[in-house]
């Protein structure tokens, strides 16, 4: 068996040697030189002194033995216990990266449908946000109402493409957050690779990647209302334009027009102005009767329809035309009292029993004034 050695170099064996001899008296008296009423010698007590020590290294080096053995076996457990502790550890690492990636694929996925069904609704979800983004209009333009209703809209779209602007940046940044790289592209592999760099952060670490998918997925959703907005917003510009052109022409005939209207009222205005001018001459004319000064002088006049006729002897054709009349009126009582004769005569000489005779006298009276008159 090998001996084992302390650290002061002994091997806790004792040994016991003679002494050196007596150096005076007496020699000879034996192993132990006890003699001369000396005691016992000095070789003795060295000896003894020595095997003291020896034992108080020994028991010193024994005790040290026992601390470093039970320090070692203490280091072993300790260290069987770590690594138990260890395993452990990375048994439940290892449950808790499964658990993650699972969550990891659940959550990946639920969100990807979440954004497809939007993305299949973007073009009515982009009409909401325009139609919320209308203003009352502005009766104060002074542009034509279709083209200022075109110009409003784009300019309301215009307005939303900014506010969109602003929302992408900071989606953006939050999508590269994780690992520096946009999420959409990033493999379960790479997800686990990433979270192992987290160390125990793990829940903090997972969280920040579904924020950061999230906001990959906003901001692909941003990006593709922002393009759809632009093109829209360019229509509108290009629409505005076309119809700039339309209504520049079409304004250019409506002045030609109003235009002719003027030079078409001018000239009826003086038509009917030189008209009205030829007739007022012609009534003016047809109202002014021109005697000439030597007619006045010639003795009477008379005016008709026709002119100014001069009558020389005015007084004997008046006189001329009152005795026509005369005999005019005359004639014509002549007349009526032929007939006033004749009726009475005939009335005289009417027998009422060859006619009317089933009439009264007053109404035979009657007949004769209804025949009179």
């Amino acid at each position: 068996m090998a001996k084992q050695t302390y650290q002061d170099g002994s091997t806790g064996d004792v040994v016991i040697r003679p002494g050196p001899p007596p150096a005076s008296g007496g020699g000879g008296e034996g192993f132990f030189g006890i003699g001369g009423g000396g005691g016992f010698s000095g070789g003795f007590g060295g000896s003894s002194n020595k095997r003291r020590k020896a034992r108080a290294r020994a028991k010193k080096a024994h005790l040290l033995a026992q601390e470093q053995a039970r320090a070692q076996a203490a280091a072993q457990e300790q260290a069987a216990a770590q690594a138990q502790e260890h395993a452990r550890a990375q048994a439940a690492l290892h449950q808790h990266l499964a658990t993650l990636t699972q969550r990891h694929d659940a959550i990946r996925a639920e969100v990807d449908r979440t954004f497809a069904a939007r993305s299949e609704r973007l073009a009515e979800s982009i009409q909401s946000e325009i139609s919320a983004a209308t203003k009352p209009p502005d009766n104060k333009s002074t542009e034509r109402w279709q083209l200022y209703l075109i110009s409003k809209e784009k300019d309301e779209i215009d307005g939303l493409i900014a506010r969109k602007n602003a929302e992408l940046n900071p989606k953006k940044v939050l999508a590269r957050s994780f690992d520096g790289h946009d999420p959409l592209t990033r493999s379960a592999n790479d997800y686990l690779t990433r979270l192992a760099e987290f160390g125990t952060a793990l829940n903090d670490s997972h969280q920040l990647w579904e924020n950061a998918y999230n906001a990959a997925h906003e901001a692909r959703l941003l990006s593709t209302q922002i393009q759809a907005l632009t093109d829209k917003s360019n229509a509108l510009a290009r629409h505005h334009a076309e119809q700039t052109i339309v209504w520049r022409d079409r304004e250019q005939v409506w002045e030609r027009h109003r235009q002719n209207a003027e030079q078409r009222d001018a000239r009826i205005r003086f038509k009917q102005q030189a008209d009205e001018d030829v007739r007022h001459e012609r009534v003016r004319t047809a109202n002014t009767l021109t005697v000439p000064a030597t007619s006045v002088a010639a003795g009477g006049m008379v005016l008709t329809r026709g002119g100014a006729f001069v009558v020389e002897g005015a007084a004997v054709a008046l006189e001329a035309s009152i005795s026509s009349a005369i005999a005019e009126i005359l004639r014509i009582a002549a007349i009526r009292a032929g007939q006033l004769a004749s009726l009475f005569v005939s009335s005289m000489l009417y027998s009422p029993v060859l006619g009317d005779g089933e009439l009264t006298a007053e109404q035979r009276r009657h007949l004769f004034q209804g025949i009179g008159v």
